[in-house]
C-alpha cells in the first residue's frame, strides 16, 4: 500500500494461478529464426502458471468482489480464447480483465 496526503494506492493480485487447456490452442504463424525449435501445430496443450496484479485507487474498495470478478474473467478468457500462442492468450486475458 502506498499512501500520500491526497491518495491511497493498494496493489493486489494472484500468484501461481495454474491454468491448462487441452483444446483450442495452437502454435502457428509465428516469426521463425535460427533459434526456433518448436514446429507449428493446430492442436496442442496449453499450460502455464500466471501471476496477475492490479491496483486499487480507493481504500474502501470491495476487495473480495474485485478478486473473484478478475479471477473469473481471466479463467473464462483463457478457456474460451482460440489461442495461437501463449502470448496471444495472455494478451486476451489482460484485455478481458480491464
Amino acid at each position: 500500500m502506498i499512501q500520500t496526503r491526497s491518495a491511497v494506492t493498494l496493489k493486489s493480485g494472484i500468484r501461481n494461478l495454474a491454468i491448462l487447456k487441452t483444446t483450442g490452442s495452437a502454435f502457428k504463424g509465428h516469426i521463425k529464426d535460427a533459434y526456433t525449435t518448436l514446429k507449428e501445430t493446430d492442436d496442442r496443450i496449453l499450460a502455464t502458471n500466471a501471476e496477475i496484479s492490479w491496483l486499487f485507487s480507493k481504500a474502501a474498495a470491495d476487495f473480495d468482489s474485485c478478486y473473484f470478478g478478475i479471477r473469473r474473467a481471466l479463467l473464462e478468457s483463457f478457456a474460451r480464447h482460440d489461442s495461437m500462442s501463449v502470448q496471444h492468450t495472455l494478451y486476451a486475458m489482460a484485455q478481458k480483465s480491464r
